[in-house]
């Protein structure tokens, strides 16, 4: 049988994935937190924007002249 059922559809969706010696499979049953942690990543959606970053940033660098 194989592992890939154990992605999240939404990252099967998103990404290319390939089974590899029952990874998938060893990961979550050894260690379910962290597997839970690997699949929980939050998608691009979630990240701000450069634009977020903008006023921070440019406050530290110096002036162009």
């Amino acid at each position: 049988m194989g592992t890939v059922h154990l992605i999240p559809e939404d990252i099967r969706e998103a990404s290319e994935v390939h089974e590899w010696r029952n990874a998938a499979g060893v990961i979550s049953t050894a260690h379910p937190a962290e597997w839970a942690n690997v699949t929980g990543v939050p998608d691009d959606s979630n990240k701000p924007t450069s634009a977020a970053y903008a006023n921070h940033s440019t406050s530290r660098l110096p002036a162009v002249e």
